[in-house]
C-alpha cells in the first residue's frame, strides 16, 4: 500500500489539494527518526517488517502516517461515507461478538479455550477489540450528544456492550475518562443539559450491569468458564481494590504492573534511539518477569507510549506527543462540531493507548480518525 499512499499524497500536493502545514511537517520528523532508528537497531529486518505476528515495523508505521496525511483531503460527503462502512464493518462484529460468547460452537472462533468468555470477533484479540470499539463509541457517542440522532445513541450502546464482552480493563476505564471529558467538554460548549445527561448516563450504566454480570454468569453456569481474575473488567476492579489494601500486584491487568516496571529499567539503556522498531522483545528482561499469561518472552510494553519511548527514543515520543497535543488544541478550540466528534474518537483511542498496545488490525483506522480531524481544522482556518 505505501508507494499508492505516497503516490496519493504527492498528487495531491502536486494538485494544491492542500498545503504543507505543522502537521506536514510533525510527520516529517517521525518519518525522519523512524529512518535514523532504523538504522540503529538491535535487530534490522525486525525494525523494518515488524516482530513476528505483529509485523509493526517501520513499513507500518510509514503506512499509518501517509494514511494520515491522505485524510486530510476528504470531504464531508466522503468522510460520511468511510464512517458508514465503519460503522457498519462493527455492527457486523457485534453480532459475531454475540455468537463467540454466547453460542460458541465449531464454526465460530474463538480467541482460546482458556478465554473462550473474552470476545475477540474478527480482530483476533479482545484487549484490540476493545482498542476498535472505544474509538468508535467516541465518534458515535460524539455524533449523538451533538447532533442528537438517537440512531447513534443506540450505535453506541451497541459497541460499548462489544467493549465490555472483549473484558477488556484498559478500553473500558479509558471509556469513563471519555464520557467524563465529552460531558464536560460539551457543557462548556453548551450544546448538552443535565436531563440529557443523566438520560445517557442511565442507559450506559445499565447496559454496564446487564452485559458485564450477565456474560460472566452465563459463561460460568452455561459452559463452566473459569473467569480469570486477571483477565476480566470485574475482576481487575476488584483487584484495584484489593492493590490499595496492600495485596500483591502481579497479575493486575494480565500482569502489565509488572511489564511496566521492568521496562522502566531499561528505559536508561535506550533512552535516545531506542532499541528499535518493534524490537522490545529483544531487550525486555524476561528472567525478571512472572510467565502466568505471557511465558518467558514479551513483545510489546503494553503502553504505546512507554513502547514508542523503549523503541524509537525519546526524540519520536516528544514529536508524537506534539502531534498528539496539536491535534487535541485544534480541536478543542474549534467551533466546528465535526471537528467536536473526530476529538472524541482521537480522545479515546488515545487514552486507551497507555494501557494497551498499537496494532495492525486497528491503529489504521486511528491514523484515518485523525487525519479528518487535522482536515477538517486546517480547512477551517484556510
Amino acid at each position: 500500500m505505501i508507494p499508492l499512499e505516497y503516490l496519493i499524497y504527492i498528487y495531491s500536493l502536486f494538485k494544491r489539494k492542500f498545503q504543507i502545514n505543522k502537521y506536514d511537517l510533525l510527520i516529517y520528523m517521525l518519518i525522519f527518526l523512524g529512518i535514523i532508528v532504523t538504522i540503529n537497531t538491535v535487530d534490522v529486518q525486525t525494525s523494518i517488517w515488524g516482530a513476528y505476528l505483529r509485523n509493526e515495523g517501520f513499513l507500518s508505521i510509514f503506512s499509518y502516517y501517509l494514511l494520515f496525511l491522505n485524510a486530510r483531503e476528504f470531504k464531508n460527503l466522503e468522510i460520511k461515507k468511510i464512517l458508514h462502512c465503519i460503522f457498519g464493518t462493527e455492527i457486523v462484529q457485534f453480532i459475531y461478538c454475540i455468537l463467540q460468547v454466547f453460542v460458541r460452537g465449531n464454526y465460530v472462533f474463538s480467541f482460546s479455550e482458556k478465554f473462550a468468555y473474552m470476545a475477540s470477533v474478527f480482530i483476533g484479540n479482545p484487549n484490540m477489540l476493545g482498542s476498535f470499539c472505544l474509538l468508535l463509541v467516541g465518534l458515535s457517542l460524539g455524533i449523538f450528544l451533538v447532533y442528537n440522532n438517537r440512531k447513534y445513541l443506540w450505535l453506541s450502546v451497541c459497541f460499548f456492550a462489544n467493549l465490555l464482552l472483549a473484558q477488556s480493563t484498559g478500553p473500558f476505564l479509558s471509556f469513563i475518562v471519555l464520557y467524563l471529558f465529552l460531558i464536560i467538554f460539551l457543557l462548556l460548549k453548551k450544546q448538552i443539559n443535565f436531563k440529557k445527561i443523566m438520560y445517557v448516563s442511565l442507559i450506559f450504566l445499565t447496559t454496564l450491569l446487564v452485559v458485564s454480570n450477565g456474560s460472566e454468569n452465563y459463561c460460568e453456569e452455561v459452559f463452566g468458564d473459569v473467569i480469570l481474575k486477571s483477565s476480566s473488567i470485574r475482576g481487575d476492579m476488584n483487584s484495584t481494590l484489593g492493590i490499595l489494601n496492600g495485596d500483591s500486584n502481579e497479575h493486575y491487568g494480565s500482569g502489565r504492573l509488572v511489564i511496566w516496571e521492568n521496562t522502566f529499567k531499561i528505559v536508561p539503556k535506550y533512552f535516545w534511539l531506542g532499541a528499535g522498531i518493534d524490537n522490545f522483545g529483544y531487550v525486555f528482561p524476561p528472567q525478571e518477569f512472572d510467565s502466568y499469561l505471557f511465558g518467558s518472552y514479551v513483545d510489546k510494553a503494553h503502553n504505546e507510549y512507554l513502547q514508542i519511548l523503549i523503541t524509537q527514543g525519546i526524540f519520536t515520543l516528544v514529536i508524537y506527543f506534539g502531534l498528539l497535543l496539536c491535534m487535541f488544541i485544534d480541536g478543542a478550540r474549534s467551533k466546528d462540531k465535526d471537528v467536536w466528534i473526530f476529538l472524541a474518537g482521537f480522545m479515546g483511542y488515545a487514552m486507551q493507548a497507555f494501557m494497551n498496545i498499537s496494532v495492525t488490525t486497528v491503529a489504521p483506522f486511528y491514523f484515518i480518525i485523525c487525519g479528518f480531524l487535522a482536515g477538517r481544522v486546517y480547512e477551517k482556518k484556510v
